[in-house]
């Protein structure tokens, strides 16, 4: 999968407002659902959402212009219907919906 970056400003022979080509993107990365946390833009890019095994996360450094992949977190994921990535108080967060839920109605 071919990357590309927009430069904002001038600066070490790159022109302002133009594009570059950069290395390493992950396959599964999208345009949507990313998280922008201390100047680094993560993507939850796993296919499945049952539980942690082979889930993984993409990051994306802005100022090192480099992708890293990391895996999830080892946890008990027969509790969890659903987990994913969030941020909380600056920190990147995996986080679960547990399958056991009562419905509410209200009317």
């Amino acid at each position: 999968m071919r990357s590309e970056i927009l430069t904002l400003r001038d600066g070490e022979g790159v022109i302002a407002d133009s594009w570059r080509s950069i290395r390493n993107c992950p396959q599964s990365v999208s345009a949507s659902d990313c998280l922008c946390l201390n100047s680094t833009v993560f993507w939850d890019i796993s296919q499945s959402c049952k539980g942690p095994q082979g889930k993984e996360i993409a990051s994306f450094d802005l100022y090192k212009e480099e992708f890293k992949v990391h895996s999830y977190p080892v946890c008990d994921s027969t509790k969890y219907s659903m987990i994913g990535v969030t941020g909380f108080q600056g920190t990147l967060c995996v986080v679960g919906l547990l399958q056991k839920h009562q419905p509410w109605m209200y009317g």
